[in-house]
Formats: structure tokens, C-alpha cells, sequence
């Protein structure tokens, strides 16, 4: 079933930010995947990889090309699906994995190419450090403490704190950066253009929030706190509209389609809307107000809905690839797992509105009777499972789906 676009207020322009920049060194690193010495040790002449600017770019750089975790990668240990980000963690000029397993314990894995496997190697970057963390529901890669290297935060469930695992020389530190709520989803980019990048969490019992970030000069590096920002969204009825309520999933992505091109970002939330189904919201950031909300529903900082057409329905992801703009559905109207995911296409004109094009729709039967993994990234062709705990079925090649 197609998704039907509802357009509330009139685009503006878009603030200048730098994204350009992060364009260009995703194409740089086309060439790197996951790799690392047969050892799993750093060569001497490797050359660690680039952090991206936003969360949204870790997730999809285009040298990421093995993002699947299987169910066996630590021995004896379940792994929460939706726990693993990638960054070059072990600054060897390759990608590695950080998961959570069910238990509550964090891993950093690394990818042995000549086995093709993943390897613990916690002990190296935790040291004597702790790696205890929540219930754990998501987690991104952003560089928090400006050192130019990855950073990972991690969203916690069950009205917990939300924790990161900041990089401290070469090992990383468990940090309670002391923001708590009910977490389920996170996105990172810099918000308010200060060089600092703040956070957009989901709360299971309220509207989002956005947490801005604060560097203090530490000896040679930066010291990072965090801020709770009541007025960066505005949650106010505009055009008769207001934003969804129960918002389980949140994206700051670059709005590559905007007459500023990809100098901005654009929120993009999912949530519940009163009629029922899941509406999602896009909410574009402009550089004509230097002063918050810098997001809001209002009709002078534009708006878009793009309604679902049927209950149960809920976002899992969205992808920006080769001028299109991509919507990942699963519909689930009876079981935990969906019996159905939709794969919906967008072009987008040259005022920044997108027009649906396809949608491409798929039942577990057609790929594995295991479901639908979590979360997609798109890689050369296809689009891949994002996932930790990967059983072979799930997360195999036939998993992998086509664009529309």
C-alpha cells in the first residue's frame, strides 16, 4: 500500500552546515571496509578512518560494508539487536563493532577478514574499566569529545540514565553523561552550529528530547557535558497540526535535497498519530532564525506528514541514496515480529517536497521464516541488515532487499 504525503506550510531555506564536507569523505572511504590484521592488531602503517559529522553518516558511510553481527560472535552470549554501531574503535584503519549483549555487558568486536568473523576484543580498549551498562535499546557513533575519535552513546530503557563510552587515550570510558528517561531511540549531529554535537532522544512517556552539548577545554583534549534544551522543539499546534505523540524513532539527517544542499539537517521523527497508524514527521532546520526553536511544526519553518495508510504500522528506518529518499515499514498487526515490511520511494523536487514514486513490499516468507532485521543499510546495490545477534537466515545474503 502506498503512503499517502500530506504537505502542511511552505519550505524555507536551509541553514548553511557542514555537511558538504561529510559527503565527500563518506566517497573517500568507498574503498575501506571492515578490515584489520589477520591478528587483530593494528598495522604500523594503517591510517585510522574518519569520524563522520553526524550519527546518521557513521551509520551510513559508504566504506561500511559488513554490518551484520551474528548470534555467535561472542561465545555464549546473546547480543540486543539494536545495540551495534560501527567506528573505528581500534584506530587500526578499519571498522569494528560495539553490541550489548541481553545481560548488560558492552563489546567491542573486530573483523577478521581472513576467517571472515568477528573477534572480542574488549579487553584491549576497556582495559580494567567497566562496561556494565542498561537495558539497552539503541546505540549510534558520533565523536563527542572532539578527539577525532568515535564515541559511542547509548540509549537506555526503564526510566534509566543514558550512557556513553567515551574514547580516553586507547581505551574508552563508561561515562553517565546524566540524562534520564525512558530512552528508545538517539540521533547526533551539531544542532545550534557551535562545532559541539547535541543529541535528539526519544522518551517512551513523553515528547522528545534535545540535550546540547558542551565541550570544556580538558588539558589537551575536552571534557563533554550535556544540557537539556526545553525550547529547541516546539511541540505547539501550527496549521491546526501538532506533532505525533508516543514518538518511538528519531533521525537528524542531511537534506541533500534543499536548495543549500547537504548544509543542513532536517529532524524526522515517528510516532503515533491520533487517527491511529504512524505518521512521519519532517521538520527542517533553517539559517534565517539564529535563535531556537530551531524545529518545530509551525507552517514558517516548513512541515511535511507522511501519513500511513493503515494501524500498526511503524518507521524503522529511512536512507538517502542516489538522489532518493527511502521510508523502511513494518506492519504488525498481531505477533511481536512483523509479517510485513515495506520499502517506499521518494524523488524529490527541486523545492525540497518528496513525490512517492514505489513501494516495494515484502513478507517474511519471502525472505526468511527468522523475520526482518531491525534496522537496513544500503551498500552498493542493496540494501543489508543493520543488526547484532544476526541468525544465518536473517542476516544472509537472500536477506538483502533490492530498492524498489
Amino acid at each position: 500500500m502506498p503512503l499517502k504525503v500530506q504537505f502542511l506550510g511552505v519550505e524555507s531555506k536551509c541553514m548553511n552546515h557542514p555537511f558538504v564536507a561529510i559527503l565527500v569523505v563518506c566517497l573517500s572511504l568507498a574503498a575501506c571496509g571492515p578490515g584489520g590484521s589477520d591478528t587483530g592488531s593494528a598495522s604500523s602503517t594503517s591510517t585510522a578512518l574518519a569520524v563522520q559529522a553526524t550519527s546518521y553518516a557513521n551509520k551510513n558511510v559508504a566504506g561500511l560494508t559488513t554490518t551484520a553481527v551474528p548470534v555467535d560472535a561472542v561465545s555464549g552470549v546473546l547480543l540486543v539487536p539494536t545495540s551495534v554501531t560501527f567506528g573505528d574503535f581500534f584506530q587500526e584503519g578499519a571498522y569494528s563493532a560495539f553490541v550489548v549483549s541481553t545481560a548488560g555487558q558492552a563489546y567491542f568486536l573486530r573483523w577478521q577478514s581472513a576467517s571472515s568473523t568477528w573477534v572480542d576484543g574488549s579487553a584491549t580498549l576497556f582495559g580494567t574499566g567497566a562496561r556494565n551498562t542498561c537495558n539497552a535499546t539503541y546505540a549510534i557513533t558520533a565523536d563527542f569529545n572532539a578527539d577525532g575519535k568515535p564515541d559511542v552513546f547509548l540509549s537506555c530503557s526503564g526510566l534509566s540514565n543514558q550512557l556513553i563510552f567515551l574514547s580516553s587515550g586507547s581505551n574508552y570510558v563508561r561515562t553517565d553523561p546524566g540524562i534520564a528517561l525512558d530512552g528508545n531511540r538517539a540521533a547526533a549531529a551539531d544542532i545550534n552550529g557551535d562545532g559541539a554535537l547535541d543529541l535528539v532522544l526519544t522518551d517512551k512517556n513523553a515528547t522528545p528530547q534535545i540535550w546540547k552539548s558542551i565541550l570544556t577545554a580538558n588539558g589537551s583534549g575536552y571534557a563533554v557535558t550535556f544540557a537539556k534544551q526545553t525550547g529547541w522543539l516546539s511541540t505547539t499546534t501550527c496549521n491546526g497540526t501538532t506533532l505525533p505523540t508516543n514518538i518511538d524513532t528519531v533521525f537528524l539527517v542531511p537534506a541533500i535535497w534543499d536548495s543549500a544542499g547537504a548544509a543542513n539537517t532536517n529532524l524526522i521523527l515517528g510516532g503515533v498519530a491520533s487517527g491511529g497508524g504512524k505518521p512521519y514527521v519532517r521538520l527542517k532546520k533553517i539559517d534565517t532564525d539564529p535563535v531556537p526553536p530551531y524545529y518545530s511544526a509551525c507552517v514558517a519553518k516548513g512541515f511535511l506528514q507522511i501519513q500511513e495508510g493503515v494501524n500498526n504500522a511503524a518507521l524503522r528506518d529511512i536512507f538517502y541514496q542516489n538522489s532518493k529518499f527511502y521510508l523502511l515499514t513494518a506492519y504488525q498487526p498481531t505477533t511481536a515480529e512483523p509479517n510485513e515490511i515495506q520499502l517506499s520511494s521518494y524523488t524529490i523536487n527541486t523545492d525540497g517536497t518528496p513525490v512517492f514514486s514505489v513501494t516495494k513490499t515484502l513478507t517474511s516468507a519471502a525472505i526468511s521464516a527468522a523475520g526482518f532485521a531491525k534496522q537496513y543499510k544500503y551498500n552498493s546495490t542493496t540494501f543489508q541488515p543493520y543488526e547484532a545477534g544476526c541468525t544465518t537466515t536473517r542476516c544472509s545474503t537472500a536477506a538483502h532487499i533490492a530498492p524498489p
